[in-house]
């Protein structure tokens, strides 16, 4: 049998792709070593909430895997829509796609383009209104 659990990270090893993290329903029990389930990297930080999934063995939680970041009333997404991708770093850059319109933001401090094809490119700097 499995079950999702909530867990608390306690520790990130960026190298081996898992984390540590304490399972508030099983008294705070540490599991360690939890493989991340992503197909961006990213490793959360002390402290952050995740989605675990948990298989169980009488009672017992036996392999893991973290399922990602759940949305909640305190964390909602930043951008949303049927036809988004976005994804938000840490430090308020982001990258946004919009299949709707065939659009991508990207938006950071410095950002570097090693090759570049478009047929309509628009640059505009910090200050410059859309």
């Amino acid at each position: 049998m499995a079950g999702i659990f909530l867990c608390e990270v306690s520790a990130a090893h960026a190298k081996e792709g898992t984390v540590d993290v304490k399972v508030a329903d099983r008294d705070g029990m540490i599991k360690t070593d939890v493989p991340m389930l992503d197909t961006v990297y990213e490793m959360p930080e002390v402290g952050e909430v995740l989605a675990v999934l948990f298989e169980e063995r009488s009672g017992a939680l036996q392999r893991g895997l973290v399922l990602g970041h759940p949305y909640s009333a305190g964390n909602r997404p930043e951008q949303s829509g049927e036809q988004i991708f976005c994804k938000t770093f840490r430090d308020g850059a982001f990258v946004k796609y919009d299949a709707a319109t065939k659009t991508m933001d990207v938006s950071a401090e410095r950002i570097c383009v090693k090759h570049l094809a478009a047929e309509h490119i628009v640059y505009r700097t910090a200050c410059e209104k859309e």
